[in-house]
């Protein structure tokens, strides 16, 4: 019986640590901080964040974007732009000037692409070369 104890003992104390390491995480489905009225523990009402881009959706190769609301596809108007491209996170406007904007689903969300190792190991072989 003092083993069980002692190995319970053991395993809330190693444990401790990874608790207090998670409650730093930042929450994924928190709403954005500007929506956030600290002084009401709540949402502020009737504010809007000034990120047009709500959400992409993805069904097969189709790729949709909610702007402002408005559901819109590749060629559609946005306003005075048409959309250009929709991507993971991110959707181009080119207006009449030619000029681009681009709209992130997370503006302070850097998303990259790296190469794996083996990505990297192969790409440094010349052609035709077996792994």
């Amino acid at each position: 019986m003092t083993a069980i104890r002692a190995a319970l003992l053991l395993t809330t104390c190693l444990a401790l640590p990874l608790a207090a390491q998670a409650q730093s995480l930042a929450d994924p489905t928190r709403p954005p901080s500007q929506l956030i009225d600290p002084a009401k523990g709540g949402l502020v009402q009737g504010d809007v964040p000034s990120n047009p881009l709500q959400s992409i959706i993805r069904s097969g190769r189709t790729r949709k974007a909610l702007i402002n609301g408005e559901l819109v596809k590749v060629g559609d108007a946005v306003g005075t732009a048409v959309v250009e491209s929709i991507g993971d996170a991110e959707v181009v406007l080119k207006q009449k000037d030619g000029s681009k904007e681009t709209l992130r689903l997370h503006p302070d969300v850097d998303i990259s692409r790296g190469k794996t190792k083996q990505g990297a190991a192969a790409a440094g072989k010349p052609a035709g070369a077996k792994p």
